[in-house]
């Protein structure tokens, strides 16, 4: 036992049940909850991203298989009150606004799963029908995350999925030169003062910014993972039937 790492031991024997429905927790909402506190106990923990990424996984398989959609429904009293952001998720009650909050809350207490955390709001805001409710939700978790200190990795994760409504409304709030070139601005990545000048007005900064990408792109955050080359290599092993001595 003393081999395993803490956060993965307690991880085994506390890690959730899963069924057809999702999850033994009655919801995804308790299941983050579930992550939360799991951070709190072991802050940063590899296992972190494990779970966030199980659970943005489920989000878009039950997305995909069932082309749902976040609507404000199934509740009593949806169409008189327009502030309870509840909404019915394959037969489950949940609250958008708070299952967003939790993940913001994550991110806030584990940098190091900042995009994990940012890309089950990503997905769940690219499913809500509502454009409102969802630049609300989108422009209160930059809020949020956005005045922390030493963010610059956070706010280059903001921006990758609020991209969409920061240019519709013309708003750039991230002061990190990255950022601000994605918006088109003038800024300098570097201090390049001891190049010559010719070098210095020829240096193809833009090309660091793939305007293609960032017209195709959706706001769904999307990245490589370690694990899936972790996968598609024991796959590969299995396949082959490699034996390792």
């Amino acid at each position: 036992m003393d081999t395993i790492k803490p956060d993965k031991l307690f991880y085994i024997f506390n890690t959730p049940i899963f069924n057809k429905r999702g999850c033994d927790f009655d919801g995804f909402q308790k299941y983050l909850l579930y992550i939360l506190m799991f951070g709190r106990k072991y802050p940063n923990a590899g296992q972190l991203r494990t779970m966030l990424s199980d659970i943005d996984k489920r989000i878009e398989s039950k997305l995909t298989s069932h082309g749902a959609r976040f609507t404000i429904e199934g509740y009593e009293g949806a169409e008189d009150n327009k502030e309870v952001e509840f909404v019915r998720l394959w037969g489950l009650v949940e609250n958008v606004k708070s299952m967003s909050a939790i993940c913001a809350q994550i991110a806030i207490e584990n940098v190091s799963v900042v995009h994990y955390a940012l890309r089950v709001i990503s997905r769940m805001m690219g499913s809500i029908g509502d454009n409102a409710l969802r630049d609300e939700i989108v422009s209160k978790v930059c809020k949020r995350l956005i005045d922390l200190l030493n963010s610059a990795y956070t706010k280059l994760w903001l921006q990758d999925m609020a991209y969409s409504r920061d240019k519709e409304y013309k708003v750039s709030p991230y002061d990190v030169n990255l950022c601000k070139l994605v918006m088109g601005e003038s800024t300098q990545l570097w201090n390049n003062d001891w190049l010559k000048n010719k070098l210095i007005e020829d240096f193809p900064q833009d090309s660091f910014v793939d305007r293609k990408v960032l017209k195709s792109g959706g706001s769904i955050i999307t990245f490589r993972e370690t694990r899936a080359y972790m996968d598609a290599s024991n796959e590969f092993v299995k396949a082959n039937e490699i034996k390792i001595i």
